[in-house]
């Protein structure tokens, strides 16, 4: 489900589509605390990827786990009702994400493990917060996005295979290409104008600006994408993990939405002030 599976293999490409579907019947479906604990269980079995990223023993996995989840349920009963507080903590999410990210692919050598097990579950924390906080505040705008994460994908892997020359990161990610990373922004361009053409024209929203919101989720699909893809590449693993069997694991497939997540609840909170 990445906006930029810029070309993850043929293969890979419906299984994202298929999740992103079945996600996208959830929110239309389901109620906000099905959907906040079903994100609960997707974040402990992305932190359980996460740490065998690492080449954490089973115990450490467990105990990483377990203080995730902890640490989500916490954090939820502390914001909850402190309107300013939710602002703030995913302001400083999305900025951890738009500066440490870049930082994180350019560092030359292996990071420390416990910097990047903390900032790992930051990230998860996050986007489970963001989730819950989106599915009972702005059920739709977290629709759009997932519509966006999904149309994003399918245009950057059809691109990839077919027109795709120009690695986009090759020491990262050599499958990855300019030419799906670029027809990812055009779709998302498209679907950005026909949403605030059927639905926002009349509502003081500016196109040019809901245009950079669509951009910005292209960006930081793209930059999720490729945090993760350097995890596995200095665990030397193709996949995350083996949930989806030949599909890899779930962060294969979320990959995207751990910044895009926060982002989203970003904007929420500040159209709702």
């Amino acid at each position: 489900m990445n906006v930029a599976a810029a070309m993850r293999g043929p293969g890979k490409t419906p299984m994202g589509i298929i999740l992103g579907i079945a996600f996208g019947l959830l929110l239309l479906l389901g109620n906000n605390e099905l959907i906040t604990w079903i994100g609960l269980a997707a974040l402990g079995m992305a932190g359980w990827e996460l740490a065998s990223l690492q080449k954490r023993r089973r115990r450490q996995r467990l105990g990483y786990v377990a203080a995730l989840l902890v640490a989500a349920l916490l954090s939820r009963w502390i914001l909850a009702g402190n309107r300013g507080a939710v602002d703030e903590f995913f302001f400083l999410a999305a900025l951890l994400w738009a500066f440490l990210g870049p930082l994180f692919l350019i560092q030359a050598g292996r990071p420390r493990p416990g910097m990047v097990a903390a900032l790992g579950a930051l990230a998860l924390v996050s986007a489970w917060l963001s989730l819950a906080v989106l599915v009972e505040y702005d059920r739709w705008l977290l629709i759009g996005g997932v519509a966006g994460v999904c149309l994003g994908d399918w245009a950057a892997s059809a691109a990839g295979r077919r027109l795709g020359s120009r690695p986009l990161a090759p020491a990262i990610s050599p499958n990855k290409t300019w030419e799906g990373a670029l027809a990812a922004l055009l779709v998302l361009y498209l679907y950005a104008t026909a949403l605030w053409w059927l639905f926002l024209r009349d509502g003081g929203l500016q196109h040019w600006l809901f245009l950079l919101l669509g951009a910005a989720v292209a960006a930081l699909g793209v930059l999720g994408d490729l945090v993760v893809s350097r995890l596995k590449r200095l665990a030397g693993v193709k996949d995350s993990g083996v949930l989806l069997g030949s599909h890899g694991g779930l962060l294969d497939r979320v990959d995207s939405w751990l910044p895009v997540l926060p982002f989203l609840a970003l904007v929420s909170t500040l159209l709702a002030s």
